[in-house]
């Protein structure tokens, strides 16, 4: 018997035909009365059995994949405002989650991401925890516990996301040597995706960006000297100069990112879209002071700015993660509803 699942392709709207209606419910009365009459109660075993219960709907699967991002890292309880103290219940992946099942309530979330993660070590067996928080895969590495989890529920996987990349390309060095990086990269997330696609054949899968994470505290330093390793090759550079490398880079790594996932067929999200990185407008405020918007979204969205009492981290803060589910569940929906297939 086919089972009607919210993600099918196929048109969701079903039309009821009163006549056929009117007659269903003149045979349950008409069944109803030969059982009265054989002197079966419609409460008895025996009405029970003949009476066949509905089959319930089965459980369709969010599988998260990734690095710390998705894991979690940073979200942290609203009563606990610390990022030493990440929980992932309140990540960007959690809340996509939650989204979802507002609407499609057989849904499932299976998050294997792990703190740390690259497009290598996905290959790799995982620790049972790291940076603090768990990595479910272990002791497989995330790749081979992904492709288990999708053969055993084959045919019950709703989407996938998969944000990996971001540390692989460590910031520093020229632009040139970050390109030779990113072509590595590229390389390696098709290959991810190939596997992905090979379990889960018609599944659709959700690639993520990155935000700017040095934006925050080079732009503070403004017309100081920033670190050396901030300046893309160069022996010196102001905060203002360290940011805007950041952010070229950061750009940089995005469109290669999305370029990959898009030409794999598969669907790409701006989640870092209200970080709104380009944007060197003196319009932002951070502790009182006025600077760059960009500046004072990486300092209010995320933990780069916090200080040494609060938990430095570049990991997003409560309302970065809000701000990347929203741009996360914007794609998912406009996907589900025009492309979903049957599984």
């Amino acid at each position: 018997m086919a089972v009607l699942s919210p993600f099918n392709r196929q048109p969701s709207a079903i039309s009821v035909n009163p006549l056929r209606s009117s007659r269903s419910l003149g045979r349950i009365a008409i069944g109803a009365a030969m059982l009265a009459t054989a002197g079966i109660s419609l409460a008895s075993p025996a009405a029970t059995a003949a009476i066949r219960s509905p089959r319930a709907v089965p459980a369709m699967y969010y599988l998260a994949l990734g690095d710390s991002g998705p894991a979690g890292a940073g979200a942290t309880d609203p009563k606990i405002k610390n990022p030493t103290n990440s929980n992932p219940k309140y990540g960007y992946v959690n809340l996509t989650y939650l989204h979802e099942l507002k609407k499609y309530k057989n849904l499932k979330l299976k998050n294997l991401a792990c703190f740390g993660e690259t497009t290598t070590s996905m290959l790799t067996p995982e620790p049972s925890t790291m940076g603090g928080l768990p990595c479910a895969a272990a002791p497989k590495s995330q790749m081979a516990a992904a492709l288990a989890f999708l053969t055993l529920h084959k045919g019950h996987i709703a989407f996938i996301s998969l944000g990996i990349g971001g540390n692989d390309v460590n910031g520093s060095g020229t632009f040139a040597e970050e390109q030779l990086r990113l072509t590595a990269i590229e390389s390696r997330i098709t290959g991810l995706l190939s596997s992905l696609k090979t379990a889960a054949p018609g599944v659709s899968i959700f690639g993520s960006d990155y935000h700017a994470v040095l934006v925050g505290p080079m732009g503070l330093i403004g017309n100081g000297q920033a670190p050396s390793q901030y300046c893309g090759g160069a022996p010196s550079c102001t905060g203002r100069e360290a940011a805007q490398i950041n952010v070229t880079g950061t750009e940089m790594a995005d469109t290669a990112l999305q370029t990959t996932f898009v030409s794999n067929g598969e669907f790409f999200v701006n989640g870092a879209a209200g970080f709104d990185m380009d944007n060197w407008a003196l319009t932002g405020k951070f502790q009182g002071k006025t600077v760059p918007q960009n500046v004072a979204n990486d300092c209010n969205f995320s933990w780069i700015c916090a200080d040494a009492a609060g938990g430095f981290s570049l990991h997003m803060n409560d309302r970065g993660q809000s701000l990347y589910a929203t741009e996360q569940e914007a794609v998912i929906d406009a996907t589900l509803t025009s492309t979903f297939k049957v599984r």
